[in-house]
C-alpha cells in the first residue's frame, strides 16, 4: 500500500477537525509557507506573518503581517493591538 506523505498543512487541518481550532497563524519567510493555499479555510481562519519579506513581494496569497528582516516585534505588537488570538500556529525552519 502507498500512501503520501503527510504534510505540515495536512497536519494543521486535521486538528482543525479533531479539536475544532478555528483560528491559524503561519510564520514564514519568502523561501517557506509553499502549503499555505492547503490551509482548509473552512475550518480556519487563517492569517500569515512573513519574516525576511520586501514590501514588493507577493507570491499572490495573502500576507497579514510583514517585517523586512527577522526582527518580527511590530508584527507581534500589531496581533496584540488587534487583539488577534489563535489555535494554531506554525513556524517553519530558515533555509
Amino acid at each position: 500500500m502507498v500512501t503520501e506523505p503527510c504534510t505540515k498543512a495536512d497536519l494543521v487541518n486535521h486538528l482543525a477537525a479533531v479539536h475544532g481550532y478555528r483560528r491559524y497563524l503561519e510564520l514564514c519567510s519568502i523561501s517557506t509557507g509553499f502549503r499555505f493555499a492547503e490551509i482548509d479555510r473552512s475550518k480556519l481562519e487563517c492569517h500569515r506573518l512573513m519574516y525576511r519579506c520586501p514590501d514588493q513581494h507577493s507570491d499572490g496569497l495573502g500576507i497579514d503581517l510583514r517585517s523586512p528582516g527577522l526582527d518580527i516585534s511590530a508584527c507581534l505588537r500589531e496581533i496584540e493591538r488587534r487583539r488577534l488570538r489563535y489555535d494554531v500556529s506554525r513556524s517553519l525552519p530558515r533555509i
